[in-house]
């Protein structure tokens, strides 16, 4: 709760800042000349940009706390913002003159204020952050290296708010009581076998006004993943609940069906220019085809561009490495764009795949995964995507370490995926695109 407070502070504070530009800009244009009329000329274009910056800010990660005051990220984020942001609003108003104006002047002025209020706006605010206030003390009663791991990890971003006192377990409750009070302590987590053997002495802390959550739910609430060494099969019995999901599906995939369609006509477009270039590139055939695990364990055939050599695969299955000598120098342009997944339009109509859901993994891997990693079967409850919770937030897995990491994605989607959070990772996807790091 209290990092999401933090991410609406820092949307509320760019958007005066967005608004205070442009009205700085027309009291330094236009002078005493300044109006309501003119105000309000300016009021609903510029709105329509701003809205379009404010999501280019989002999907460049500047809401992500966790980069949002760390120097380079930062500014490495704000400045492709900016760009992308100028070169979108000179588009609307040359190619969409409805509004009678084309504020040359007045779009470079407006960024220029922007630009400084913005920077002068979230150094104030990761100040008060940090120096100030909006603390939240945690204690963590457990007795595993998770909850150090994840105490390192608050500690070295402190902009999070949090505080954590480690306790390692329940014999010293009155001294637990009396840090509570000192402290104003809100929430304590505990790991999960001290959870379930010692329910008789958490209960005590109910009158205290406390909320008390087990190491698994905070870890999901804290990193968006589920910690696959902290979950045991009671809590996923208790917490993956498909039935509630059923009109969610039905939509989902009557969106899906439509949209595939259009845009699977629509790229049908590229193919000439992207077959030609495959061709030239080298021997070898235009498309591939491979078997995947799909819903239910079910197999079916992904259908992509050819990126790799021929003969890539002569020694036997093996993961993609990163600067895999077998993928081609087109491949590698239509690996980052992810032009090569165009095809895989066509396994979405057909209803193999989904937009959005875990990586479709192959059969050889999977039997060699379900052994070594607790859970992974139940990936496979939900169709696989183009894109995913773990896709965007993990970077291409090519170990088993890999690949169980990027499962504690997949189960966090699996639980609470929505059509907010599927409009989350399209955005998050089509920034992947934009900066070329697809893989």
């Amino acid at each position: 709760m209290l990092i999401r407070i933090k991410q609406f502070l820092l949307f509320f504070g760019d958007l005066v800042c967005l608004y205070l530009s442009l009205f700085l800009t027309l009291i330094l244009r236009y002078g005493p000349n300044f109006s309501q009329d003119l105000w309000q000329q300016h009021l609903v274009p510029f709105t329509i940009i701003y809205l379009i910056w404010l999501i280019v800010f989002y999907i460049n990660d500047l809401y992500d706390l966790r980069i949002s005051f760390r120097k380079l990220e930062f500014f490495s984020a704000l400045v492709w913002s900016l760009i992308i942001n100028g070169l979108m609003a000179v588009l609307f108003f040359y190619l969409i003159p409805y509004f009678g104006i084309t504020p040359k002047t007045n779009l470079f002025l407006n960024l220029l204020f922007f630009s400084s209020l913005f920077l002068f706006w979230r150094l104030l605010l990761s100040r008060f952050m940090i120096k100030i206030g909006l603390v939240n003390h945690i204690i963590f009663i457990s007795q595993n290296k998770t909850s150090e791991k994840i105490a390192q990890k608050i500690e070295n971003n402190p902009v999070l708010g949090y505080k954590v006192i480690i306790i390692g377990g329940l014999e010293k409750i009155q001294e637990i009581k009396k840090i509570i009070k000192e402290k104003n302590i809100k929430t304590i987590v505990v790991d999960p076998a001290i959870y379930l053997q010692s329910s008789a002495n958490l209960y005590e802390y109910l009158p205290l006004g406390i909320d008390i959550l087990n190491l698994p739910t905070f870890l999901e609430k804290f990193e968006a993943a589920i910690p696959i060494s902290e979950t045991n099969k009671e809590w996923f019995l208790e917490n993956i609940r498909e039935t509630n999901k059923r009109t969610y599906e039905i939509t989902k995939r009557g969106f899906e069906i439509i949209l595939s369609f259009i845009l699977g006509l629509i790229s049908l477009i590229l193919y000439p220019l992207i077959i030609l270039i495959i061709k030239c590139s080298g021997p070898g055939p235009i498309f591939y085809t491979q078997e995947r695990i799909g819903k239910n364990n079910k197999i079916f055939k992904i259908i992509k561009f050819r990126t790799m050599i021929p003969g890539a695969e002569k020694n036997g299955v093996q993961w993609a490495e990163e600067n895999d000598k077998r993928i081609t120098s087109i491949g590698k342009i239509l690996r980052k764009t992810r032009l090569d997944e165009l095809p895989q339009l066509w396994n979405i109509l057909k209803g193999e795949m989904s937009f959005v859901g875990p990586r479709p993994e192959r059969p050889e891997f999977i039997k060699n995964l379900e052994k070594q990693i607790p859970h992974y079967s139940l990936r496979h409850l939900i169709r696989p995507g183009l894109t995913g919770w773990s896709q965007i937030n993990y970077p291409y897995g090519s170990s088993i370490e890999d690949s169980s990491k990027k499962l504690s994605y997949d189960l966090y989607y699996l639980k609470n995926r929505n059509f907010v959070l599927d409009l989350s990772i399209i955005l998050k996807t089509i920034a992947v695109m934009l900066k070329f790091k697809g893989r």
